[in-house]
């Protein structure tokens, strides 16, 4: 049996080489161990935050934020997700999407490269001893740049730690960017880690790109519209009948306690709950 790996799609056309099984790593050589979703005080200081200078000679800082996600059909916490800010020391304005977008390749290889960083402190465990995905936020351009995927995987990308336990959730992608760039993406991705999801891109337009590219799911950005009463959620922009229909896992992020019964509803599958503190429980 010859097996080979796509390397690239352009269109129609695929791009191989070919894998030596010898090097793929089994799960059973992978350490049984638990879950361990608290790093020492210590080691999460000389992580979080990242100072870096940026090509262009801004001062920014990365901070990490881990945020529990719970099943919302099973009520209890499946997965441990990553997201981070970046912030302009220079009046400690967070960046938006279009301001990271103004940001270089290297500086988004940077980020990338610490968020990985930063999730090595993580023990996600194996289904026998307690198991918890790890969802690690990751930038469109790094996956499809040469440079990017090798900064990756010097920092884990495709170790048995990444490959067993770890999602990668890609963002600045939208509904214009290409199908077969989309596919690529996560064709690489897999490369290094279980499962891809990618962020819900702002504003509206189709989301057929997203579709058929083996996304795992979807997650999406939660908005709040105050009325007479409590603040209730502003639906995403495209349907979420038709968000369901297309992908498996609906992920509401920045979710609040309290909030999961009317987040089921809608149809999300998971939530990601907002914290004004870092996670530190463990899971048996």
């Amino acid at each position: 049996i010859i097996i080979r790996r796509v390397d690239r799609i352009d269109g129609a056309e695929l791009t191989t080489s070919p894998v030596d099984i010898e090097r793929i790593p089994r799960l059973e050589d992978v350490p049984q161990q638990k879950a361990q979703i608290s790093p020492t005080a210590s080691a999460e200081r000389e992580k979080n935050p990242l100072l870096f200078r940026s090509l262009s000679g801004r001062d920014l800082r990365v901070d990490f934020s881990p945020r529990p996600v719970t099943s919302l059909q099973h009520g209890v916490m499946t997965a441990l997700h990553l997201p981070r800010q970046v912030v302009d020391l220079e009046g400690e304005a967070v960046l938006g999407p279009a301001a990271l977008d103004a940001l270089t390749d290297g500086d988004l290889i940077r980020i990338d490269e610490a968020t990985l960083d930063y999730a090595s402190l993580f023990t996600m465990g194996d289904q026998d001893a307690g198991y918890i995905a790890l969802i690690i936020p990751v930038s469109y351009r790094t996956l499809l740049n040469r440079r990017g995927r090798a900064a990756l995987i010097q920092q884990g990308g495709g170790q048995p730690a990444l490959k067993t336990g770890a999602l990668f959730e890609i963002l600045d992608m939208d509904s214009g960017t290409p199908p077969s760039r989309i596919a690529e993406a996560v064709s690489l991705s897999r490369t290094m880690v279980r499962g891809v999801v990618a962020r819900l891109p702002e504003g509206r337009g189709s989301l057929s790109p997203f579709t058929a590219v083996g996304l795992t799911g979807l997650t999406v950005p939660l908005a709040r519209q105050q009325g007479a009463g409590a603040p209730t959620f502003k639906p995403p922009a495209q349907s979420l009948d038709r968000l369901r229909t297309a992908f498996r896992a609906l992920i509401a992020l920045d979710a609040l306690k309290g909030d999961e019964a009317a987040l089921k509803t809608m149809g999300y599958t998971h939530a990601s709950l907002a914290t004004d503190h870092a996670v530190s429980a463990r899971t048996a």
